[in-house]
């Protein structure tokens, strides 16, 4: 997350098109996964606030599932 960001800025700035410059930089992901299915994200991360974010569309109104809450901040000391 950039300076004084939050996921919640994160999300906003995506739903309104990602226009300006973004509250933070992307470091990857994974995609959609069957029920019952897992994997392993490793990540060297420097000190600082981060944020996941599930952008999924959610099936009841094709929203991402960030947008309905499911992301999350921590921070790496």
């Amino acid at each position: 997350l950039a300076e004084g960001a939050t996921a919640q800025s994160v999300v906003d700035w995506v739903l309104a098109g990602a226009k300006g410059p973004p509250p933070g930089n992307g470091r990857g992901g994974t995609v959609g996964l069957e029920r019952g299915a897992w994997n392993v994200i490793h990540a060297d991360l420097e000190p600082g606030n981060y944020a996941l974010f599930d952008f999924i569309p959610n099936p009841t109104d094709r929203r991402p599932n960030a947008a309905h809450g499911m992301m999350m901040e921590f921070k790496v000391e």
